[in-house]
């Protein structure tokens, strides 16, 4: 709640900030030397295979539980809540690691 509440009071601010104009051939331009590196293109492609996979299932968690014998929805919710919960705890600490191999190295 602190973290989103804090969030909250920092976007005024980015939204009175005055806007630019996207221009497409900027962006386009962007985007073509970003997949000019072939890390990146492995990159999107996993990202890809993670949003087909991982993120196409959600629709069907109940289902699938339902079909396992298990009539309460809202153990799909704590099981969607779980894979939530278990991203925050890997962001927290690979970034933890991260942080401490960039400060060493």
């Amino acid at each position: 709640m602190l973290a989103w509440a804090r969030g909250g009071l920092g976007f005024p601010r980015q939204m009175s900030s005055p806007r630019h104009a996207i221009e497409i051939k900027t962006l386009l331009s962007n985007y073509r030397r970003i997949l000019t590196h072939p890390h990146a293109r492995l990159c999107y492609l996993g990202v890809l295979a993670e949003g087909s996979c991982i993120m196409g299932l959600y629709p069907y968690v109940a289902a699938f539980l339902q079909q396992l014998g298990e009539p309460r929805l809202s153990i799909a919710g704590f099981v969607i809540g779980g894979y939530a919960v278990g991203g925050l705890i890997y962001a927290a600490s690979s970034s933890a690691c991260c942080r401490s191999s960039v400060t060493t190295g």
